[in-house]
């Protein structure tokens, strides 16, 4: 049975990560780009002093959401996570150094997709009582008039919160610590408790525990890999030259028609880069229209950032450190998976400390990557449900299911649960992806309107 399941889902995931769709996926990114002029190029120094502005702290705060800061470090809990670790290992593994080129192509892109992505969601949201509430639902409803398509999304975004927010993560973390002598069940139990003290807050719980742990967590780790790197650095020049050399190598691929090798590195690249960044989902947006910033632009802003930590920064340092230690790593973690060839990565330079490391890090990214999921899914499961008293008991049915889903994560079959997780992904990227297409005149609109305006004060419009 699992096999003729992993043969469906394997099936699906060919045609949802397939060249069309990430045609699709790119070209949306690329529509918004140049229709902006290069908005992530020009802003990025603007994009910068608002995060580092956000960090600091405030005398007061609104009541009716988080801050924007709060809404971008959310973002980034479930945005980053395993796959910042073990996807770069892995697009290594099946791309070579060349798939991490392409997945930089993707997060440049993806960039702009993400800003316009909050800029709706600040756009279009709602105000209900005391709490704010959108995303790609509410900017599908409100800017396309299209519920069917909206309620679809939510669906799509309830299922995916399952996948790639409990199961999967919970899955790969359990694999890494049982490594270090902790059975899956145990660390089911740890993890699945942990996230019923947080997501029981609701987003406010998620926004300020994503706050402080999210910066801390994203500094241990460049340093960490930036040491590495260093221990290894005459290796350095030529791990950067791979990249740009087999981004665009024509030579044939185990033996194929010339030209397959930069094929196969495009193709991963960009299926990676999409996977890891999530540019594109829309998931993100749910958490960014939250924000107590009145300006879409502004939050936008906070969007490109996002992606910009998640796979220039993150991503690249464990790409870097995979590469400049593939001469010291054992022929076993280069056919291995992800996580296992970044944690024989880092112990090349550290020894026995940089599994440990690498476990710990999987660990430590997986859990906000989890709170930020079950917010998504919360979101999506309130604007499925109208009725508050109906709200209230779905809430609660939803909380103990994802940490029921974790424990559950923890010991299931990984493979399969991945590929159902990809196809929800796929799926809920649809509606996403056709809704920024028909919006981006809005987008278009409010850049230029924020320009014309300076630094400040736009009056939101819709």
């Amino acid at each position: 049975m699992n096999l003729l399941l992993e043969r469906i889902v394997g099936e699906w995931n060919r045609f949802l990560w397939g060249p069309g769709m990430l045609v699709f996926y790119i070209g949306v990114g690329l529509i918004l780009t140049w229709r902006t002029r290069f908005f992530q190029v020009r802003y990025f120094g603007k994009s910068l002093r608002l995060v580092l502005r956000g960090m600091t702290p405030k005398k007061e705060k609104g009541k009716n959401g988080i801050s924007a800061f709060q809404a971008v470090a959310t973002a980034l809990a479930g945005t980053m996570g395993v796959g910042n670790i073990a996807g770069a290992a892995a697009a290594i593994a099946a791309g070579g150094a060349g798939a991490i080129f392409w997945m930089w192509v993707s997060a440049f892109f993806g960039m702009m997709t993400k800003c316009a992505e909050a800029i709706l969601a600040v756009q279009y949201r709602d105000e209900e009582g005391s709490s704010r509430c959108g995303g790609p639902m509410y900017y599908i409803s409100r800017g396309l008039g299209m519920r069917w398509m909206a309620v679809l999304y939510a669906v799509l975004c309830l299922a995916a919160c399952f996948g790639v927010g409990s199961l999967t993560p919970a899955g790969e973390v359990a694999g890494v610590l049982e490594g270090l002598g902790m059975p899956g069940g145990w660390s089911g139990v740890i993890m699945a408790g942990l996230c019923a003290v947080v997501i029981c807050g609701g987003m406010k719980r998620v926004g300020k525990v994503s706050e402080w742990v999210i910066p801390i967590l994203s500094l241990f780790y460049i340093l960490f890999a930036a040491a590495a790197i260093l221990m290894r650095l005459p290796a350095l020049p030529g791990a950067v030259r791979r990249i740009f050399e087999e981004a665009f190598c024509l030579r044939a691929a185990g033996g194929g028609v010339l030209g397959m090798g930069m094929i196969r590195a495009m193709r991963i690249g960009l299926a990676r880069g999409v996977y890891t960044n999530e540019a594109g989902m829309g998931s993100s947006a749910i958490a960014h229209a939250v924000s107590e910033e009145e300006e879409p632009v502004r939050q936008g802003m906070l969007g490109i950032f996002e992606v910009f930590l998640d796979t220039f920064v993150i991503t690249a340092l464990t790409a870097l450190v995979v590469l400049t230690a593939e001469e010291g790593m054992g022929a076993s973690a280069l056919t291995g998976g992800g996580a296992v060839m970044a944690a024989e990565a880092f112990s090349v330079s550290f020894g026995k400390a940089g599994e440990s490391f690498v476990a710990v890090s999987m660990f430590c990214f997986a859990l906000p990557s989890m709170f930020g999921w079950a917010s998504y899914g919360e979101k999506s499961l309130e604007y499925l449900l109208k009725k508050e008293t109906v709200r209230k008991k779905g809430r609660g049915i939803f909380r103990l299911l994802f940490c029921a889903a974790v424990m559950v994560g923890a010991v299931a079959n990984t493979r399969l649960v991945w590929g159902i997780a990809d196809v929800f992904n796929g799926l809920m990227a649809i509606p996403n992806l056709t809704a920024l297409v028909f919006l981006s005149g809005k987008v278009v609109k409010a850049v230029k309107r924020y320009e014309k305006a300076g630094t400040g004060a736009a009056v939101r419009s819709r």
